[in-house]
């Protein structure tokens, strides 16, 4: 049996097309007044270190939310999208 731990996959750019997918899903699906409930069965531990043992192994954060801030960071003309996606992922 295959077994999956997102903390080798978390940061990845994966992981950011899914968190973005699901930011705008939700955005949209808010522009109606009816009420919203959303649960997520697929939910995992929730927060995972990007400098511990196992996203250190696979390194995939390098190429996923490493990448995006650095982009963020350059203060090219797109850059500023970045911001949305880190507001509201880290507060």
């Amino acid at each position: 049996m295959f077994s999956y731990r997102h903390a080798f996959h978390a940061g990845s750019h994966a992981d950011i097309l899914k968190h973005l997918t699901l930011i705008h899903l939700v955005e949209y699906l808010q522009e109606k007044p009816a009420a919203l409930t959303i649960v997520d069965t697929h939910a995992g531990a929730g927060i995972y270190s990007l400098a511990d043992e196992f996203a250190s192994v696979s390194k995939e954060a390098e190429g996923g939310i490493f990448r995006l801030l650095k982009y963020k960071e350059s203060g090219e003309p797109h850059s500023r999208k970045c911001s949305k996606l880190f507001r509201l992922q880290f507060g």
